[in-house]
């Protein structure tokens, strides 16, 4: 039987149990690591703990915006507070998790046919000019969705005037706040 050696190496066995940082550095790391991956964990089961609540889908619930970092949460609601709403913040706050909640303009089910109407539309109407390549849906940082794509033949002008312009017609046309990103953005498949 062969056997090999290592200079300087530790050989591990199946006995020795995980494997530990080596400098303080490293230890320091996986420390903070750890409890932003328990933060997100903690955020995560209250977000599944959210969605099977019955009546959720009528309460104003929109979704939630996690920080990890902060191991806080943003609820994202259309509507006056209600029952369920402060439910929800009990629950948080048992599970140690600040809750704020941002009042929306439109429910889930209105960004949803939205996306459908603008996907449906294709070319048509204030798109005749712009190829989407992407719809995003419920997020923290716009009121509304936004579109991704590219113009097809060049706006005349800087695209942030035309972006503009599209956006605003685009709002017109679907009855929701619509932002434009021209040239980025996810593909469509």
């Amino acid at each position: 039987m062969a056997s090999v050696a290592s200079v300087g190496a530790r050989t591990a066995s199946a006995d020795d149990g995980p494997a530990t940082p080596e400098t303080a550095e490293q230890a320091a790391w996986w420390a903070q690591e750890g409890d932003l991956w328990r933060r997100q964990a903690l955020l995560a089961d209250l977000k599944t703990w959210i969605v099977a609540q019955p009546g959720i889908e009528t309460s104003g619930y929109i979704e939630s915006v996690n920080n990890p970092e902060a191991g806080s949460t943003i609820l994202l609601w259309k509507g006056p507070a209600n029952h369920l709403q402060q439910q929800i913040k009990d629950k948080a706050r048992q599970m140690g998790i600040p809750v704020t909640v941002e009042q929306r303009r439109y429910s889930r089910d209105e960004i949803d046919r939205a996306q459908q109407a603008i996907s449906d539309a294709g070319a048509h109407g204030v798109f005749t000019n712009f190829r989407v390549t992407g719809i995003g849906g419920v997020a923290g940082d716009i009121d509304g969705i936004t579109v991704y794509g590219e113009y097809i033949t060049p706006p005349a002008g800087d695209l942030v005037t035309a972006d503009a312009a599209l956006a605003a017609a685009a709002t017109a046309q679907f009855g929701i706040t619509i932002a434009i990103k021209s040239g980025v953005g996810p593909m469509l498949t």
